[in-house]
């Protein structure tokens, strides 16, 4: 029953304890938590990535951004950066574990200010709006650049607080955790504050009736003409 699943994910939280407690659904159990850049064949390219993203969109924006924004952009379209995304709403999560047809849907549980109590020494998460493209010596450790060139001493994956400076980031209650120097999945380097629920697949079809009647479709988390389209074809059974 869905209800058991609610269970299981409250006792997980009262295990790995912290009070606060991010989410993230994958389609199978057999995804890793590991961010798309050290999927594709380790990191070496991603300094380069990052620069040549800063320098080509400069034409695109706006206004000035700092490099943690232009990292966050980076993400959010789909560039392969080391953050992984992670929301705050059980929902959202629930809702990305069970899109389309999965196979073996799940969802992950994370502590994040115990998780950085491991990895930075600090139960406090690193706010991005603050630390600047030329961080102080005490902060020289989070500066994107220091991150991107392993010239930090933080070797575990570290939760950030990130501005939600777009409408589907703000909608799905978007957090991220960022990768040190390891290249270890988090639930390696860091199982004590992570754990990880399976959903039965007799259950998804109910699952997927209780997000629905919540509202929690393509268009409350996709809040613009893509996610409208995407929730018109699935409400009145259009393929392709």
């Amino acid at each position: 029953m869905l209800s058991d699943i609610f269970h299981e994910i409250q006792a997980i939280e009262n295990q790995i304890g912290g009070g606060t407690y991010w989410y993230r659904g994958h389609s199978s159990a057999e995804y890793k938590l590991t961010p798309t850049v050290l999927r594709n064949g380790g990191c070496n390219f991603e300094l380069g990535l990052f620069y040549d993203y800063k320098m080509y969109s400069a034409s695109l924006r706006t206004k000035d951004k700092s490099n943690w924004d232009l990292l966050l952009d980076m993400q959010h379209y789909g560039i392969p950066t080391r953050l992984l995304d992670w929301t705050t709403n059980l929902g959202t999560a629930l809702f990305f574990a069970l899109r389309n047809n999965p196979s073996s849907p799940c969802v992950w549980i994370l502590s994040p200010f115990n998780l950085n109590l491991i990895s930075t020494g600090y139960s406090t998460l690193a706010d991005t709006a603050v630390i600047g493209d030329m961080p102080s010596e005490q902060a020289k450790d989070y500066g994107v650049h220091n991150i991107l060139s392993s010239n930090t001493s933080i070797e575990k994956p570290f939760a950030i607080h990130a501005p939600h400076g777009n409408p589907r980031l703000a909608m799905q209650r978007g957090m991220f955790t960022v990768h040190g120097k390891s290249k270890e999945p988090l639930e390696v380097s860091c199982p004590q504050v992570v754990r990880r629920v399976d959903i039965p697949q007799d259950i998804i079809p109910t699952a997927k009736q209780y997000l629905a009647k919540l509202g929690i479709d393509e268009f409350s988390l996709f809040p613009d003409h893509e996610g409208l389209s995407q929730f018109l074809k699935t409400k009145h059974n259009i393929n392709g």
